[in-house]
Parts: structure tokens; sequence; C-alpha cells
């Protein structure tokens, strides 16, 4: 490849252009990319960066395209290093190197090609003052022109940098990219470890719920049983006392007549024989069931037994609980969709059920009562954003999801009173509610997503209330059970539903 002195080839300053440091204006050294994909020599940034922040300046301004970067010294060598860029110039200043070895040599050779008899043609660059290099052939026809040997290695070489722009732009492209799938990587993996966090204290939570009631249960049992035996020993004790006071008396009253030296004073006390002796008898008629009372005290050892079986039995409780806990809900709860009754007569102001949907109107949130489970069962329902009301989803009720042991009015809310408990979105956040009592769980992303209800009723007095939160992004996000140990299996259980004029709810069309 030959560049001769005084050679104006469009396309050997294009390319020297394109390997120029917008900032030195030479040839690239130590090229480093900038975010913006463009170049600059390694030391002309770091004596840019120096002076800016000589200045009190922070960052960089592309001297190409003028976008600014958060560049300070410690970041210049973080950079990547453009390596195509690096080898084009290398390569350039090896054959423009090689040229100028050319072009001297073959300079005697200029004159023996260009005699006057042969004019050089017209499409030819080299039509001014050329040389060139003697192993070339003066002339080619190529496409029915005639084109001198320097004609030809110009146009590999234009040709050839044509490529290497086309691969500078791939990769950069494909660094562009992989940076944003790295920063989207890095985004899932910060959700992820929140959810995980969140999944885990809830798990933490419902387990540790779980065995608090069923301690405070255990200990409740054995309270009741210790006040129970303690209230017998008390009433036994108490008579017991009653009788030793009179018991005393009577003693004392013996004493005293039996102090009595002088005969008179006998006889003056002879009538209080018959008194003592009758309040002898009397205490001694009231101890003989008394004692039949304190043996059958003694003999009773139901109560310690039970006392000291209350820890096994918390033991055994806790263990069956905690694996009603941890068992497959899904496998026990039949799908079902609830059915509401719709009021007889619906007005614009009144809760409504659609096609499966509900919706409400107004500035107050409606609830509705389904019929009552006559199974154990599940059931699933998709929240979606009413797009023909106004309002944010950050405050106030937005809706709730749940079960009830009484039908609740149009006017009640799912978890805000004593009979019912759910899933509910207030102020943004989900959570769960019961009489009122709010259990923050996670923060509301976006609309819709879906909330199954699981709900076990089985012959004991505990109902199992699970849940399961999923969103469009990430699926299942969040899983819940709680065990409501103070609501009785002999109360009809409804699945209930809040709406607020913000959302709608909408069922599957099947199961």
């Amino acid at each position: 490849m030959l560049f001769p002195t005084g050679l104006t080839s469009k396309h050997s300053h294009t390319m020297e252009d394109e390997l120029t440091c917008p900032v030195c204006l030479e040839l690239f050294a130590d090229p480093l990319l900038l975010p913006c994909s463009h170049s600059i020599c390694k030391k002309c940034l770091q004596d840019i960066v120096d002076n800016r922040s000589k200045s009190g300046k922070d960052g960089l301004d592309c001297p190409t395209c003028r976008k600014s970067h958060p560049i300070n010294r410690n970041k210049v060598g973080k950079l990547t290093r453009n390596l195509a860029l690096e080898n084009i110039v290398f390569r350039y200043q090896e054959i423009q190197s090689q040229n100028l070895s050319r072009s001297r040599n073959s300079l005697d050779l200029t004159l023996d090609f260009f005699s006057p008899t042969s004019p050089v043609p017209a499409s030819c660059i080299g039509s001014g003052s050329v040389s060139f290099d003697s192993a070339m052939e003066p002339w080619s026809v190529e496409d029915g022109n005639e084109l001198c040997g320097l004609c030809e290695e110009n146009e590999v070489v234009s040709q050839t940098k044509t490529k290497l722009e086309t691969m500078v732009t791939t990769l950069s492209d494909q660094m562009s990219k992989l940076e944003e799938m790295a920063a989207d990587i890095e985004k899932m993996h910060s959700e992820a470890s929140e959810k995980i966090d969140t999944q885990h204290q809830r798990l933490v939570e419902d387990l540790m719920t779980c065995l608090r009631q069923q301690r405070q249960t255990s200990l409740q049992n054995v309270t009741e049983t210790k006040s129970r035996v303690l209230t017998k020993y008390r009433l036994q004790i108490e008579e017991s006392h009653q009788q030793l006071r009179t018991l005393d008396t009577l003693v004392e009253d013996c004493k005293v007549f039996l102090d009595e030296d002088h005969p008179k004073g006998l006889l003056s006390k002879a009538g209080d024989v018959a008194l003592i002796v009758q309040q002898q008898e009397i205490v001694a008629n009231k101890m003989g069931p008394g004692r039949i009372s304190y043996q059958e005290l003694v003999s009773d050892k139901t109560s310690q037994q039970e006392i000291k079986t209350a820890v096994a039995t918390f033991y055994k409780s806790a263990h069956a609980t905690l694996n009603s806990m941890l068992a497959d809900e899904g496998e026990q709860c039949r799908s079902l969709i609830p059915v509401i009754k719709s009021s007889a007569s619906l007005s614009k102001e009144g809760p409504h059920v659609v096609n499966k949907c509900l919706t409400t109107w107004g500035f107050n949130s409606s609830s509705f009562t389904a019929e009552p489970l006559e199974y154990s069962a599940m059931w699933s329902v998709t929240i979606e954003k009413n797009a023909s009301q106004l309002g944010d989803l950050k405050t106030g009720y937005i809706f709730g999801v749940g079960i009830s042991f009484e039908k609740l009015t149009a006017k009640d809310q799912v978890g805000i009173n004593r009979v019912s408990h759910g899933i509910i979105c207030t102020a943004g956040s989900l959570a769960y509610s019961h009489d009122g009592k709010i259990e923050q769980l996670m923060p509301l992303d976006s609309l819709p997503l879906s909330v199954t209800i699981y709900c076990t009723i089985d012959e004991s007095d505990k109902v199992l209330l699970a849940y399961t939160i999923t969103d469009t992004n990430w699926g299942d996000s969040l899983h819940g059970k709680k065990v409501l140990v103070d609501q009785s299996s002999k109360n009809k259980v409804f699945p209930v539903f809040t709406v607020s004029q913000r959302v709608k709810m909408q069922f599957p069309t099947y199961v």
C-alpha cells in the first residue's frame, strides 16, 4: 500500500481523520472508549480531567458529541481500551512507513512509467504529481476503466476501512447491549433479593405467630386446670379453717370449765357443758363429708397429670399445627368461583356484579359477600385499575379479599371488623388485616395483580387461611398462611370482597 507525498485522495484524508484524536489532533495513542462510544487518547483524557479538577469542576464533556460523563482521575483507568481502534492506528502507521520507504526507492522509476507519449487516464488519482512502487503494474483495466496500481491499492484500503468501521460499530453495539443487560441483571437481582427477604420474613412471622398461638392455648389450658384445682383446694381449706376456729373456741371453753376450782363456779357453768358437747357433735358431723372431700382431693391425680403432660401435649399440638402450616394447601382445597348474588334493585351508586367483575361507583368502597363455603376451597381474583375512574393507588383503602364468619354489609370493609380476615391494599401497600390490625406485607408495585385465597375447614376449632399474591413481572411473589384459632368451625365461612371506585375485580371464567 502506498501513500505518496502530496497525495490528496479524499479516502486517505477521511481515514486519517477517523484515526485522529479530537483533542491533540494526532493519531490516537492508547485510545479509551467513553460511555458515548467515542474515543480519546488516554493522556489527553487525563490532562482534561486534571485541569477540570484543579478548577473545581467535575466530570467530562465528550470532545466529539459534548455529552457529559461523570469521570474523574480514578475512573480513567477503569475505562475500556479501544483495542480495535488502536490496532487500526498501528496498522495505518506501519503502512505509511512502508509507503514512505517505497516512495524513496521508486522515485527514479516514476519518470519511466510516465512519458509524454503515455498520458495518465483522467480517472486515475495519480493524474497529478505522483510516484509509484516499481513492483506495480502501471495500468490495469477494471469494469472498462483504466486504473493505475496506486488507485487499486487505494480502493482496497477504502474497502478495508469500511469493514473495520463496521466491525467497530458492531462491537460498540454489542458492548452497549451487554451493558444494558448487565444493568437489568443488577436491578433484577436487587428486586429478587428484596422479595426473598420479604418471603423469608413472612414465613418466619407466620410460623412464629402459629407457635405463639399454640403456646398461648397450651398455657391457657394449663392455667385453667390449675385454677380449677386450686379453687377446690381453697374451698376445702377455707371450710377447714372455719371448723378449726370453731374447735379452738370449744377447746377454750373446755379449758375455762376445767380451770374452775370452786364448786359454786362449777355449778354455775354446768349448763354450758351440754352446749359444748352439742357444738362438738355438730363439728364432727361436718368433718365427716369434709374428710371424704379431702380424701378425694388427695387421691385425685388427674389434674396433676394434665399439668405434667401439658409440655408433651404442647409439642404434639405445635408439631401438628406446623405440619398444617407447611402442607400444600392446594392439595387440600377445591377450586371454585364464589357465587355472589346481586341485589334485586341496583342503583347507580350501588355495587354491581357484571360478567364476574366487581365494581362500584361513587366515592365509597363496596363489599360483596359470596355464598358460604361447604368444604375447604380456594379461589382467585385479579385486581385491575379502573380506567374510567380517576385517583391514584397510594392513598386510602383500595381493595380487600378474604373470608368472614358473618355476612358483611355493603359499607363494611374486609379486614377492618372483628369477623373478617383478608389481604387488603391501603396507602399503596399490601397488608394482612383483621379487626383493623394491619400487618404490612409488601408495597403495591403496579396493577394488575392476582390474589388467591385458600380456606381449609376441618372438624377442629381452627380455620387455616392461606394466600398467594401474584404479579405480572415475577409470578407468585408472596405466600402466607394464618391459623385462625379464635373462630369456631361451627360458624359459616363466607368469601368476601371489597372494591373502591379506583379498581375492579375480575374472576376467572372457569376453574
